[in-house]
């Protein structure tokens, strides 16, 4: 094969391949929600700008839940990968999560501090 038919045959496989992961029903679930993660962390900086203490709360609970589903879909990524899910893949993902979840309380509790 020369240089060109070698990049177009290079070409067609990357093309397929991004087919397949646009196809994904993963890929496409983890990117509609980061957006909404996204968009929620910009409700939430309005919400403790203003001190709304309900909607801080309600957003807070909802970023913690979409995250949530960002790991739970992250594992259930590396399964069908790899065909199995080793343990220390589910801690890192967890701990992940809960350090997340963790920077995110303590930037709310740092942003709606009474001065």
């Amino acid at each position: 094969m020369n240089d060109e038919q070698d990049w177009a045959q290079r070409l067609r496989v990357d093309q397929q391949t991004s087919r397949r992961q646009a196809k994904n029903p993963l890929t496409l679930q983890k990117s509609v929600v980061r957006e909404a993660l996204t968009h929620g962390k910009a409700d939430l900086r309005r919400a403790c700008a203003t001190k709304n203490m309900a909607d801080v709360e309600r957003l807070l609970t909802a970023l913690i839940r979409l995250r949530a589903e960002i790991t739970a879909i992250t594992i259930r990524e590396y399964k069908d990968q790899h065909g199995t899910l080793p343990d220390a893949i589910t801690k890192k993902e967890t701990k992940r999560y809960a350090t997340d979840c963790m920077r995110l309380v303590a930037t709310v509790r740092r942003l709606t501090k009474n001065s």
